[in-house]
């Protein structure tokens, strides 16, 4: 390696350490914050052993160890960056044994951009990252055997090691092995097909040992289809390529050095202009969720330029937290009454399941957030978040079920960053211990139910109903009650909920109510009417609306006028 080559080596692993740091630090944070939420880790045997019993063990365990350390800012980016760097040096050292190029280190860079480009989606583990080391670093062992016959044993030998340890790689391994056979003129057909067909046959023959399906055996530990492949198949075909002699001949100089650079980074731009930028604002909101800031909250879901219903869901929380919900709900985006209950089914993505715990958590119905938790552990990687256990943790408690929460914070207590958050837990669980049922923790609100209720987990006004018949004085769950009403434009339900727990019972009537009343109210006596107490002004719109709605341009007028009022979003918008 010439001078030249060792200084370009160093340039390039100094220019992607601070773009690669940056991007994950300042551009793309949330996506690795909430990987670490999805998974927990655990310093006990027990969670050791648990890997052993599905292929992949190695890099599924030290990947989950190292996604731990996302919950912190700076570390998380810093960890990312390391491997992806790690990734570029093996590939590096991979490309120099098929061809002594003076620009393998500027090539090495193409898998390391699809890596990078699958690391920002929320699905794909670092595991996947390091299986794939792994593997090269494997090959880099293999090819260190002279004796012939050796080295044929030494490959088989490695396809179960690689399988148990790494996964799916298998056949990464094995064509990267006929390939450099190939380039050193060792014809020997019996042995590439022999290799060839162990890589096919042995996940398939070890299926039934895992307990897995045929796709999940060739697949495993990757959820995202065959795009997973696509780092490593673009080292393959680099490899291909050096045997090229034109290619393999590029010399190291300013032209060849300009025009690569500019491939390179025109296919890092690609790459990175792919990552799912909305996605993290999304996550940004949600972090602030997680805080409980929910001026953030608000703050961050204002900047949002196209309507999205996660946002929000989680802006109506935050308004129903400062009691302002019935005062915004027309101000901003709502599809129906999605908002306010993300639907939830067996198609559902991870980021409305592991949400929808939030609305019932905020509004005391401890029962339907402990339903939707459990349901975001399930839909979590290998069924363990640490976000959801946390949660269920805080439902328990606030359900008086020390047990329950007991067992949760035994988990929490084995982890590194939520043992201290766990001990203070149980302390206060032991405090509580000899007290009555009446008094054991401090409440957030002091309206839950005392016992489990069983409902559709779909019929929102029926939780809601209940909640508040039980609890009037619960004014969250009553707005939420009423406007998922509006919202679905189920005005005698509203009328006759507002007549029930609302009318004389608060001071001020929020104008969307008084919308609605006079809307449902319109065929009404005045006597009737007058005793809704509804201001002058919020009449003489009403009838200034009817009036404007037979104009020839009526809803473009009246989006103009009346677009934040309930009446238009009932006939233009719902």
């Amino acid at each position: 390696m010439t001078k030249n080559e060792r200084s370009l080596q160093w340039v390039i692993a100094g220019i992607f350490f601070v773009v690669c740091f940056a991007f994950f630090q300042w551009i793309y944070p949330n996506h690795l914050f909430f990987k670490e939420q999805m998974r927990i880790f655990l310093y006990t045997t027990d969670y050791f052993i648990s890997f052993w019993d599905e292929p992949a063990w190695l890099s599924c365990y030290v990947g989950n160890f190292l996604i731990q350390f996302f919950h912190l800012t700076v570390i998380g980016p810093l960890i990312v960056t390391c491997v992806l760097l790690l990734l570029w040096y093996y590939s590096m050292r991979v490309l120099r044994k098929f061809g002594n190029g003076n620009m393998v280190s500027i090539y090495a860079l193409f898998p390391v951009a699809l890596e990078w480009g699958l690391i920002c989606r929320l699905s794909y583990s670092i595991a996947s990252t390091l299986t794939l080391i792994f593997v090269l670093w494997l090959f880099l062992g293999y090819i260190r055997i002279k004796n012939k016959r050796t080295s044929v044993w030494v490959a088989f030998i490695l396809l179960p090691i690689i399988y148990s340890m790494v996964g799916s790689r298998l056949f990464v391994f094995s064509l990267m092995v006929i390939f450099y056979e190939g380039a050193k003129n060792r014809k020997r057909w019996w042995f590439w097909l022999s290799l060839l067909l162990s890589s096919y046959l042995y996940p398939l023959f070890m299926r039934h040992f895992y307990g897995l399906s045929i796709e999940e055996a060739y697949k495993y530990s990757h959820v995202d289809g065959l795009s997973v492949y696509f780092p490593a198949l673009a080292l393959i075909l680099e490899i291909f390529a050096l045997e090229i002699k034109s290619i393999r001949r590029i010399r190291l100089n300013r032209h060849s050095l300009l025009i690569t650079f500019l491939v390179v980074f025109g296919f890092f731009s690609f790459v990175i202009a792919g990552t799912n930028r909305k996605r993290e604002k999304v996550l940004a909101v949600d972090q602030a969720i997680y805080r409980g800031d929910w001026e953030r909250v608000l703050d961050l879901s204002a900047g949002f330029d196209s309507p999205d219903i996660l946002v929000s869901y989680y802006r109506n929380i935050a308004f129903s937290k400062k009691n302002e919900l019935p005062q915004n709900l027309m101000d901003h985006y709502q599809r129906g009454a999605d908002a306010l209950f993300l639907p939830i089914d067996l198609r559902s993505s991870i980021l409305p399941v592991f949400f929808s715990n939030e609305v019932y958590y905020q509004l005391g119905d401890m029962d339907m957030a402990r339903h939707r938790a459990i349901e975001g552990i399930l839909f979590s990687p290998k069924q363990r978040s640490v976000r959801q256990i946390k949660r269920l943790v805080e439902i328990d408690m606030r359900r008086g079920d020390i047990e329950e929460a007991r067992k949760y914070l035994n988990l929490l207590d084995a982890t590194l960053f939520y043992h201290s958050w766990a001990r203070s837990k149980e302390e206060q669980l032991k405090g509580e211990e000899t007290l009555s049922m009446e008094k054991r923790l401090p409440r957030k609100s002091d309206w839950e139910r005392e016992h489990d209720i069983l409902m559709s987990i779909s019929d929102y006004p029926g939780v809601l109903s209940s909640l508040v018949a039980e609890y009037p004085e619960n004014k969250q769950a009553l707005d939420y009650l009423l406007c998922y009403y509006l919202l679905n434009e189920n005005l005698n339900s509203f009328k006759n909920t507002f007549d029930t727990y609302y009318k004389g019972k608060f001071e001020v009537v929020p104008r969307l109510y008084e919308e609605a009343l006079v809307q449902v109210l319109s065929k009404s006596s005045d006597e009737e009417v007058d005793g809704y107490q509804i201001p002058q002004d919020v009449i003489e719109d009403y009838q200034d609306y009817i009036h404007c709605k037979s104009g020839r341009k009526a809803k473009e007028e009246l989006r103009e006028r009346y677009s934040s009022t309930y009446w238009y979003y009932s006939d233009y918008i719902h």
